[in-house]
């Protein structure tokens, strides 16, 4: 989800870029400097709506672990089981070559 934001921002920032380019030689530096305003006006107003989705997130999270303790130690400890698992199936292969 947070993969595909960014990646979506960063190609509305290209596109919105190259636009400001056009601009330049088309309708003057006055034109541009404009766009580049709007621009940074619309990347900070992304950034606060991913901030406040994060910080939902953290919440949500922080509840969840207050609400049922012995479930968030059971995920911790599955996760790191699994961890340990990948991790030392890579370290025995490279060992043996």
């Amino acid at each position: 989800m947070v993969e595909g934001s960014i990646k979506e921002l960063r190609r509305d920032l290209d596109q919105e870029i190259d636009a400001i380019r056009t601009t330049i030689p088309e309708k003057g530096p006055a034109a541009a400097q404009e766009s580049l305003l709007a621009l940074k006006e619309e990347v900070n107003r992304r950034l606060a709506d991913f901030r406040d989705g994060f910080e939902e997130s953290l919440e949500t999270g922080r509840r969840m672990v207050q609400e049922r303790p012995l479930m968030a130690v059971g995920a911790a400890l599955a996760v790191g089981v699994l961890l340990g698992v990948i991790v030392g199936r890579k370290t025995n292969g490279k060992s043996n070559d």
